[in-house]
């Protein structure tokens, strides 16, 4: 619920341009591609939300796919 919360909070601040909906950096104002503070950060959370698995480039252990069949 948590999760879906924040995920509500992420897509209201978001904008169209171009025809296409862009997540706002850090300062609000401007798009950058960041994991920390751009829009990389938010987009690989809605990702996960929406499709599940570990979190990019945080869980380089976790199983997936990959892994479980190098440890076979």
């Amino acid at each position: 619920t948590g999760a879906e919360e924040l995920a509500a909070l992420i897509t209201a601040r978001a904008v169209r341009r171009e025809g296409l909906l862009v997540l706002p950096d850090e300062t609000g104002l401007g798009s950058a591609p960041a994991y920390g503070t751009g829009t990389s950060g938010p987009l690989a959370f809605l990702h996960r939300l929406l499709h599940g698995g570990p979190r990019l480039w945080l869980d380089p252990l976790a199983d997936t796919p990959a892994t479980l069949t190098a440890r076979t």
